[in-house]
């Protein structure tokens, strides 16, 4: 297959076809939501990795307050909760002594059912991204070891390809699937099968 760049997208500048896709404070049909079930044995895993982009994280509960011990602070660069390579993000997390070839998360233990959301900002003010992208993220639900398919949703995913304004396959194609879920219970997959996407 040829190589492949999907990265999340953080850049509120709507003047430029963006919405604040995650941002702090955006509206909800904005958010990057983590589905609940059953608080009492399901558990969110969350590893990333910002490069140098100098990006901020929370988590906020179904009620929208901030989750402790997940209120914004830096992208961590080593460590618990980063993904240092390609091949740790495509084998998820470590949990507890399975999938050693996986990243160390950072783990969030649920007390309520519903959506939580991941917030991403500038800085511990919550001030607005423009033209930053994420080079890995994987957040999980996970019941017991078993991870959970289908638990990281958003209404307006935002990605970026790579390339700019210069589109040069291979090296700027994504092959991203998403799944559709729709009001209807019905369930589409859009393949990107390649699309060159820049900024």
């Amino acid at each position: 297959m040829p190589s492949e760049i999907t990265q999340l997208c953080l850049d509120m500048n709507t003047g430029l076809h963006r919405v604040p896709f995650a941002q702090v404070g955006c509206a909800a049909k904005y958010r990057l939501n983590i589905y609940i079930a059953n608080p009492a044995t399901e558990k969110i895993y969350i590893g990333l990795n910002d490069g140098v982009e100098n990006v901020y994280f929370q988590v906020r509960d179904p009620n929208g307050a901030v989750v402790p011990g997940f209120s914004l602070a830096p992208v961590s660069s080593s460590g618990t909760g980063y993904i240092p390579n390609y091949l740790q993000a495509s084998y998820g997390p470590k949990i507890g002594s399975t999938n050693p070839s996986g990243y160390t998360p950072l783990i969030l233990t649920p007390l309520l059912s519903g959506n939580y959301y991941i917030e991403f900002a500038a800085n511990v003010s919550g001030d607005g991204l423009y033209d930053k992208k994420l080079t890995y993220i994987d957040v999980s639900v996970a019941q017991n070891t078993t991870v959970i398919d289908g638990r990281l949703w958003s209404e307006a995913w935002q990605i970026y390809s790579g390339g700019g304004y210069t589109v040069t396959p291979p090296s700027t194609q994504t092959f991203a699937k998403f799944y559709i879920y729709t009001n209807d219970s019905i369930v589409s997959k859009l393949d990107l099968n390649g699309l060159c996407g820049g900024t």
